[in-house]
């Protein structure tokens, strides 16, 4: 190709043909330019394919550590803190008794009668190290993860959250062990003890004081840990369907396989006959939400003490969306143009789809 080249310019040279020399050469460079611009772009492709392969990588890697918790019953990690809340229920209702706890399936269920201010089983919340590993490579993300980094980001910050509130509900409950000990009858596992215990429980102010202080501290440290396996669930969700390339509908049923309900679908004009859940369990309130439709619909929140509803968000026909609520507003609204066209009751142990 060169000798070509070479021979053309040296025959413009020869015949003294200035002028078509001149627009050779310009050609000549162009070509080049453009080679050279090529060569750029194919390496820009090869690196971008090389980030995007890093990039899923590290992913792949978070996915597969956390897949275990996520495909778990949901029960497994909230019941107990449902079952705490109760203990916590009948001590302020001055209706505590030893039979009660026992029939708790929290680990040592007893020891609940000594100290009423545990936390539940957290083990399996432990912190993956691929978390920081990703937000420290975010670089290596394009625009079509943006979603999935958006998530790592709010499940890091939940879980820095629910450390911080770990730190002080351990020195709460130290200060409240400290109380206890001052009373020489509290560790001791006689029948007469235990009832001393009880009557204690339901009628000492300052225990109650730490018990009520603790209570709430504990709703916060509840609630970003189910913020944080939720989130943990939603990146799981967005991987699946991103970079393994599942429908929104296999996943959901994959969803409904480990153990979350699917929503009882309700006529706008029915009301629910429920009564609020005090305590923890009211913070369960983070659920995905599926659009099984060819329509995008509107997703509401209904206040039951108001009944009136607010927007908040818009979900695309096959698309999904992390969502949640609180227990001022525990029932969602479905519709189009401010319209409602259907209800759910939600809760911690469901999911919604949205079908047609």
């Amino acid at each position: 190709m060169l000798r070509f080249f070479r021979q053309i310019r040296q025959k413009l040279l020869k015949n003294g043909n200035l002028r078509k020399y001149f627009w050779y050469a310009l050609g000549e460079i162009f070509l080049v330019v453009i080679g050279i611009l090529i060569a750029l772009q194919i390496n820009n492709w090869n690196e971008e394919r090389k980030q995007e392969e890093e990039a899923i990588k590290l992913l792949s890697d978070f996915v597969a550590s956390i897949e275990p918790i996520v495909s778990q019953d949901p029960t497994y990690h909230l019941m107990p803190a449902i079952q705490l809340d109760s203990v916590h229920h009948q001590i302020f209702s001055k209706t505590l008794e030893p039979e009660f706890v026992d029939g708790i399936r929290i680990i040592n269920p007893r020891g609940l009668i000594i100290d009423p201010m545990i936390k539940g089983n957290s083990s399996a919340w432990v912190y993956n190290e691929n978390v920081n590993t990703i937000l420290q490579n975010e670089r290596l993300f394009s625009e079509r993860f943006s979603s999935i980094i958006f998530q790592v980001r709010r499940l890091n910050a939940a879980f820095q959250t629910m450390d911080a509130l770990g730190e002080d509900l351990k020195t709460m409950q130290l200060e409240n062990q400290r109380y206890l000990r001052s009373k020489d009858w509290m560790f001791k596992t006689d029948p007469e003890s235990f009832a001393k215990r009880i009557e204690f429980f339901h009628s000492d102010i300052e225990f109650r004081n730490h018990l009520r202080s603790y209570q709430e501290l504990n709703g916060l440290y509840l609630q970003q840990m189910d913020i944080f396996r939720k989130y943990q669930m939603f990146i799981w969700i967005e991987f699946q369907n991103l970079v393994n390339e599942k429908s929104m509908a296999e996943i959901f049923d994959q969803i409904e396989e480990f153990g979350f309900e699917s929503s009882e679908e309700m006529a706008c004009s029915e009301s629910f006959d429920r009564t609020l859940e005090e305590g923890y369990a009211s913070f369960y309130m983070w659920y995905p939400v599926f659009n099984n439709t060819s329509e995008p619909v509107d997703i509401y929140h209904l206040n039951p003490y108001t009944n009136e509803n607010y927007l908040s968000n818009t979900i695309a026909p096959g698309g999904f969306s992390p969502s949640a609520t609180s227990r001022e507003f525990p029932y969602l609204q479905v519709g189009t143009n401010n319209a409602c066209e259907r209800q759910y009751e939600v809760s911690w142990d469901k999911v919604i789809i949205i079908n047609p």
